[in-house]
């Protein structure tokens, strides 16, 4: 029955798509441990935190936990568009209800 549904060479080939990919993961831990990343600041070690920097309102920032993931970009560029679509809405509503300028004669 197994013949008839050619469940064997099915598994034979998952085999060796199976072993292709664990050289393929072997060769690339064997590479990556070869070339380690350089460091961010010459002279760091590894071990110590990157370099406190002040902001120009004085105060202290770790520019390596800022808006460091794309999520966290995205959701801020979610709230300055959402804060400028607020902005624009607004101004709409404020010119919508002003009163149309009638001609008014000053001259009495």
């Amino acid at each position: 029955m197994a013949d008839q549904c050619d469940i064997a060479e099915y598994q034979a080939w998952l085999q060796k798509l199976a072993d292709e990919a664990r050289s393929t993961v072997r060769h690339s831990i064997k590479i990556l441990a070869e070339n380690t990343p350089p460091d961010t600041f010459i002279g760091r070690k590894t071990h110590e935190p990157f370099p406190q920097e002040q902001n120009r309102y004085g105060e202290e920032t770790d520019r390596g936990t800022q808006l460091n993931t794309p999520a966290k970009r995205a959701r801020a560029r979610l709230r300055r568009l959402s804060g400028k679509l607020r902005q624009i809405k607004l101004e709409m509503v404020k010119s919508d209800s002003s009163p149309a300028p009638q001609n008014v004669d000053t001259k009495d």
